[in-house]
C-alpha cells in the first residue's frame, strides 16, 4: 500500500494533499488494544474541529485563498492517528466526497492512511523496532504534504510538518491562516518561523 497508493498519491503535483494529525492517546492509555469508536469518547468535539479545519484549508487552497506553486486536480487527506479507528473512520465518512469550489470545479476527495498502529509512544508496553518504524513513517508522511492540520501540542505533528517547512494550522485557532509558517526572513540566510 505505500509503495502502490501513499507515496504516488503524496507526491502526485496534481493532487492538493492536506494532511490531518489527530492524536487520541489510545496507545499510551491501552498498548496491544484493539482501536474502536471508544477511543474518541469525550474527544468527538475534537475530531470535528480538526475535520473542520482540514475542510477551511481544503477550501481555502480551492478558492486561492492559500497560493500553491502549482495548479491542482485532485485532493487528498493524508491521516496520521494513534488509533487505527480514527483513520477508517474519516476515510469513511470523508473519502470520496465531492468539493466545490465558487467557479464551478469539483474536486472528489481521496482520504488515505498508512496501518501504523500507534504503538510507538508507550514505552512501557515494549514497543518493538516495527512499532518506531511505523512511527517514523507517519512522522516522514507528516512533510510530504502541502499543508498539516495538526491537534495537540508541539511535537509529533509539528515537527513533521517543520521537517519541510509546511505551513501548519491548528483546530483551535479557526485555521484561516497557518499558525506556524517557515519563511525566508528579513535578512541574508535568515529563516524564521512565525
Amino acid at each position: 500500500k505505500l509503495q502502490s497508493e501513499i507515496f504516488p498519491a503524496l507526491r502526485d503535483k496534481n493532487n492538493l494533499v492536506v494532511t490531518v494529525y489527530y492524536r487520541t492517546g489510545h496507545a499510551d492509555a491501552k498498548p496491544g488494544e484493539e482501536s474502536t469508536a471508544k477511543d474518541l469518547n469525550g474527544k468527538e468535539a475534537d475530531m470535528e474541529k480538526s475535520i473542520n479545519c482540514a475542510k477551511t484549508v481544503e477550501k481555502n487552497f480551492i478558492e486561492g485563498s492559500f497560493e500553491l506553486d502549482r495548479r491542482f486536480t485532485g485532493i487528498v487527506w493524508n491521516v496520521i492517528s494513534d488509533s487505527p479507528f480514527v483513520k477508517r473512520d474519516i476515510e469513511s465518512k470523508y473519502g470520496g466526497e465531492v468539493v466545490s469550489s465558487s467557479k464551478g470545479q469539483t474536486f472528489t476527495r481521496r482520504v488515505i492512511s498508512t496501518s501504523s498502529r500507534g504503538a510507538h509512544t508507550k514505552t512501557q508496553a515494549k514497543p518493538s523496532v516495527q512499532d518506531f518504524g511505523e512511527g517514523f513513517l507517519d512522522w516522514y508522511l507528516i512533510g510530504e504534504s502541502d499543508a498539516v492540520v495538526s491537534h495537540k501540542g508541539w511535537s509529533y505533528g509539528i515537527t513533521g510538518a517543520l521537517r519541510t517547512a509546511r505551513p501548519i494550522f491548528r483546530p483551535d485557532s479557526g485555521c484561516r491562516k497557518p499558525d506556524l509558517l517557515v519563511h525566508e526572513g528579513d535578512g541574508k540566510d535568515e529563516e524564521q518561523i512565525l
